[in-house]
């Protein structure tokens, strides 16, 4: 049977002993990291080894096969479709690809921001539009209803006319009764 050595430790080691066994090593950044630029012959023997290493293309390599027109149309597409890059793709003669990584680049540029706030304006502008059109199809509506009530020969006037609750905005208990008509907030029993 072998017996153990006791060593006689501070109660400082103690403690340390006990949770460096809880903790985990950690590794040493003396070493120094660098990453492979475009310039550096590791990327170069990379893309010779293996033909489908990634090497990016900068801005102006991308920016190159897009001419002026290429680049308005696109801008037009993209404001009237969205995102429909397939679709583009086949109306500007390019690859899904290419029409992807045009999109990334110029979605930060001036141009393709104004564009879009102009759009978003527009769209913002046209809705409040319908909101008024509709409200004025329901004057519209509410008057010729209005008409029709006054007349004595299309409808017999209401006998009695109390205001609705919801014109009030107090909630009524219970059901309405049966033979009640509501307009513009005014009740008429018939």
């Amino acid at each position: 049977m072998i017996k153990k050595k006791h060593h006689h430790l501070s109660e400082e080691e103690k403690t340390l002993q006990k949770y460096s066994f809880k903790v985990a090593d950690i590794p040493p950044f003396s070493r120094k990291v660098t990453l492979p630029s475009k310039n550096s012959q590791v990327i170069n023997n990379l893309s010779k080894k293996n033909s489908n290493y990634p090497i990016p293309k900068t801005r102006s390599q991308i920016l190159s096969n897009w001419t002026y027109y290429d680049q308005k149309k696109f801008l037009a597409f993209y404001l009237s479709e969205g995102k429909n890059f397939g679709q583009l793709a086949k109306s500007l003669n390019k690859s899904t690809k290419e029409v992807v990584e045009f999109y990334y680049y110029f979605k930060m540029s001036k141009e393709f921001r104004t564009a879009k706030s102009i759009k978003k304006e527009l769209v913002n502008y046209s809705s409040k539009l319908e909101q008024i059109n509709d409200s004025i199809i329901k004057l519209k509506h509410l008057s010729n209803v209005e008409k029709s009530i006054s007349s004595p020969t299309t409808r017999v006037a209401p006998t009695r006319v109390t205001f609705a609750p919801s014109a009030i905005s107090k909630k009524r208990r219970g059901r309405p009764k049966k033979s009640s008509h509501v307009r513009g907030g005014i009740h008429y029993y018939y």
